[in-house]
């Protein structure tokens, strides 16, 4: 017989589908197998491949019969051909209306309720936290003090897929009409953004056995956020070991991405669990993992052997192929029927929020400024410095006497503004000049520590 391995999701642009990425990995090990590319959308530029032998274009989700799409898939998977799906919305619609079967080699409800977003509570016991995050369909005054709290830097997701970055009321408010509409579902959540490098796992399962488990770590990204470029090893073992655990536990099937966050703490915030394998995977197979190569050799009873990879890191490039006129493309829109939009237009609207601000200089009175000590201050401390230096020039060198007067000086400025108008906090840039002298002395004079890293909030906190 000529088992046939059906995988969907054939789209690959920019945001790439993971079907293309699978299907090479499949005849990287088995040359002979038969791989059928599956999509909803002709455009999908993945099915002219040339390792994709057959092609098997469905209509668009919102014209399938559901009954006979059922039974297409059943006759397909009772005949012994795999299906393979790398859609998300296609595995929850595969579980919900087929459930289980030896030949679907996707995970099962039960194992789509424990590790949706945004709890992922199949990773309790695995050392991942979980950032924070509320629904967004809650109040607008819990929602906004949500977003405040968070210094507007969330994200706003889907329980599918599909996430915007969020930095103003007025973002979010916008996202949430857009996305509750493209995805039909009011189920959307914000969630607090975590500052740190991006790495994920890929794993493979069957019947709750964990076959193999890749780490990737990011090393170039789209501004979508998509990985361009990683790095791939074996998953270290006490990992492996919480990951067979958890895929045992809860019985999962197939593919599966667990998309994590390491803060500079080296703590791990998980992102997502996807039910299926990431777009990436062939890097993997590249780096001597074929994950997708081990499920079918374990379903099929197929001996496999890979060799690894000495250099684990992988990229992509952009290669023009032949189309394939079975398939064909779809010629682009009529352009008197799309819209001329004002997007991209640059500057602001409305008032700089440094009016809002006091000007500090207005709070004294220009003349008296001659009578303070900085000149006989900074005079005498370069006169210290050039006596006492033996270095090579150029050098820094700090003026001791004249940069107390000055932070005391502002210091002074602000308080005497305070009391006429709104109340001024000093945030002392720490990347100006992070020594432990100007430090102390900022909080000495009552400043706050601005920071725009995280290397920059550990300098701050050591500090005081």
């Amino acid at each position: 017989m000529n088992r046939k391995i059906y995988i969907s999701g054939m789209n690959s642009g920019q945001n790439p589908a993971s079907g293309l990425g699978i299907t090479r990995c499949i005849k990287r090990a088995f040359p002979e197998l038969t791989v059928v590319g599956v999509d909803h959308w002709q455009g999908s530029t993945g099915l002219h491949d040339a390792e994709i032998d057959d092609v098997l274009l469905l209509p668009q989700w919102a014209q399938i019969d559901t009954q006979a799409h059922v039974d297409r898939v059943r006759g397909i998977l009772d005949e012994g051909h795999l299906w393979i799906s790398s859609l998300d919305m296609e595995v929850h619609w595969l579980a919900e209306n087929l459930g289980t079967h030896p030949h679907l080699l996707a995970p099962a409800t039960p194992a789509l309720e424990v590790t949706s977003k945004p709890a992922v509570r199949a990773i309790e016991h695995m050392d991942f936290r979980v950032p924070e995050w509320i629904p967004a369909d809650g109040t607008d005054t819990d929602l906004h003090a949500f977003l405040r709290h968070k210094a507007w830097n969330c994200w706003l997701k889907s329980p599918y897929h599909d996430a915007r970055r969020i930095t103003s009321w007025g973002t979010f408010t916008a996202a949430r009409t857009v996305m509750s509409q493209n995805w039909k579902t009011s189920r959307l959540f914000l969630q607090k953004n975590v500052l740190g490098h991006e790495e994920t796992i890929a794993f493979a399962a069957y019947q709750g056995q964990l076959l193999g488990a890749i780490h990737m770590q990011k090393r170039q990204i789209t501004p979508e956020g998509k990985t361009w470029a990683g790095r791939v090893n074996a998953l270290e073992p006490s990992m492996f070991r919480q990951l067979s655990e958890m895929t045992r536990t809860i019985g999962w099937n197939g593919g599966g991405e667990l998309e994590f966050v390491r803060d500079p703490d080296g703590q791990k915030w998980i992102i997502e669990c996807n039910p299926r394998f990431p777009a990436w995977i062939f890097g993997g197979a590249l780096g001597g993992l074929n994950l997708p190569a081990k499920l079918v050799s374990r379903v099929l009873g197929l001996p496999f052997l890979e060799t690894r990879n000495s250099y684990p890191l992988f990229t992509r490039v952009v290669q023009e192929i032949p189309a394939k006129e079975a398939v064909g493309i779809p010629s682009l829109p009529d352009p008197s029927s799309t819209v001329w939009t004002a997007d991209g237009k640059k500057g602001k609207s409305g008032p700089s929020f440094s009016s809002f601000i006091p000007d500090l200089e207005s709070q004294e009175n220009a003349k008296d400024r001659p009578n303070e000590p900085v000149p006989m201050l900074m005079a005498q401390d370069l006169q210290q410095a050039t006596e006492i230096f033996t270095d090579n020039t150029p050098a820094r060198v700090h003026l001791p006497s004249w940069t107390r007067e000055r932070f005391e000086s502002l210091a002074r400025r602000v308080r005497k503004a305070s009391q006429a108008k709104p109340r001024i906090r000093i945030g002392y840039s720490v990347k100006t000049s992070p020594t432990d002298h100007h430090l102390a002395l900022a909080r000495e004079s009552g400043f706050l520590a601005e920071c725009i890293s995280q290397m920059e909030v550990h300098r701050a906190i050591q500090s005081g």
